[in-house]
């Protein structure tokens, strides 16, 4: 609701909204398009950023500059597109937050070597994740089978191709 406000509050300088032109949430980029100090080309990058928002093929040009939104919502939004190039996958495998590389790990195109990654991160969400996705590889899921927490494990037992492990 402040970042709404902030969006809408003609006394915001010009530099935020142009970063607030990009959020995630709707009503935020509703807010700086209504601004009276949003100039022209805030507008374009709020139609732009909304445009791509729901386009399956967005330009590798603007996945690049996506991937590295400030806005982790947005990251996910890349990490779950299925044309996003592996170079693009590798920083989100790295990304700060763990939310996005479960998105990552979701992600059917995410390639094997990404997911073998993936499979060793600190967070449990992004365990589960791996195990979820149908092209991990039968001996990672066999480790994730086997691990100490019920979520990771029963997630991993739960993959179709679990029941191909001999």
């Amino acid at each position: 609701m402040r970042i709404e406000r902030l969006a809408h509050n003609p006394h915001t300088p010009r530099d935020v909204l142009e970063r607030l032109a990009t959020d995630a949430d709707q009503y935020v980029r509703r807010g700086v398009a209504q601004n009276p100090q949003t100039t022209a080309e805030i507008q374009a990058k709020i139609s732009l950023f909304t445009e791509y928002y729901h386009s399956k093929n967005i330009p590798i040009n603007i996945l690049q500059e996506l991937a590295n939104h400030y806005d982790s919502y947005v990251r996910k939004i890349v990490a779950k597109k299925p044309n996003t190039p592996v170079s693009i996958l590798v920083v989100l495998a790295n990304d700060a937050e763990p939310n996005v590389r479960s998105v990552l790990a979701k992600n059917p195109n995410t390639p094997v070597s990404i997911l073998a990654i993936l499979a060793t991160d600190i967070s449990l969400s992004v365990h589960s994740a791996v195990a979820e996705n149908p092209k991990t590889p039968k001996h990672i899921l066999a480790k994730l089978a086997s691990d100490a927490d019920n979520t990771v494990s029963s997630a991993a037992r739960k993959n179709p191709l679990f029941n191909q492990i001999s």
